[in-house]
């Protein structure tokens, strides 16, 4: 039987690596990040989507699409190619998605990424006289894309049964996959690509004042929603097969 292909269309720092290396252990054909992206730039800098859908069949699963390339039009392009696909967008609550990113934005390269001391950014950073108005901006522009993406996602699956809301932090994530494509997933409860934070108390107090202007700035909102601080846009975003709580 011809397994049901599976696209997760979550911004970043939303579990990809996980979910990339959960799908490889259940024998899933999983593609993830740069192995696709080639493909994605291609489309994004002329419009040629056929490479993007030749390398996606290939695959079972495709567990990260490359962020900066995630839009209307790339939506719109992967449900009209994919109908019959399982849609999921995984998220997080928003204030740990954006402490994340930040932190994931700041790490110089990938030898700091896997060591996780931290030297790096703090190093980084002792260039910038601003940094903490630098986090701030970062941290508001984060709100602002996830809120547009998500969108973005209601316009283009507005009444599809295709599409599944998933909040990556609930322990039962694979199982609502598996009702939906009728094979079990096991999980073994390991996080991948996870940051250590081991940095200097000045650039985590710069990190954590950024989120507190989230807060200051959207005040009585929910910073911690695991969907947006719009709530039209949440209630439509609750109108999919979802999981948040």
């Amino acid at each position: 039987m011809k397994k049901r292909k599976i696209i997760f269309i979550g911004l970043n720092k939303t579990g990809t690596v996980s979910i990339h290396q959960t799908f490889l252990q259940n024998g899933f054909k999983s593609i993830h990040g740069r192995d696709l992206c080639w493909a994605i730039e291609k489309f994004w800098n002329s419009g040629e989507f056929d490479e993007v859908v030749a390398t996606i069949n290939k695959h079972d699963v495709v567990s990260d699409w490359c962020t900066r390339h995630i839009s209307r039009q790339a939506l719109k392009r992967l449900y009209h190619e994919f109908p019959n696909a399982l849609f999921v967008l995984n998220t997080r609550s928003l204030s740990d998605w954006v402490r994340s990113r930040l932190i994931h934005y700041l790490l110089s390269d990938q030898s700091s990424h896997r060591g996780g001391t931290g030297s790096r950014i703090d190093e980084k950073m002792s260039h910038f006289s601003h940094f903490k108005e630098i986090c701030m901006f970062t941290a508001l522009g984060c709100v602002d894309q996830r809120e547009l993406f998500y969108r973005d996602v209601c316009d283009v699956f507005e009444g599809s049964d295709n599409l599944i809301v998933l909040d990556i932090a609930d322990s039962l994530f694979y199982n609502y996959i598996s009702e939906e494509i009728g094979k079990d997933i096991v999980y073994d409860g390991r996080r991948h690509n996870v940051t250590r934070r081991n940095l200097k108390p000045e650039t985590k107090r710069s990190i954590e004042q950024a989120l507190q202007t989230i807060a200051t700035s959207y005040e009585g909102e929910d910073v911690h929603t695991k969907l947006t601080l719009d709530e039209d846009l949440n209630k439509r975003l609750l109108t999919f097969k979802n999981n948040i709580k």
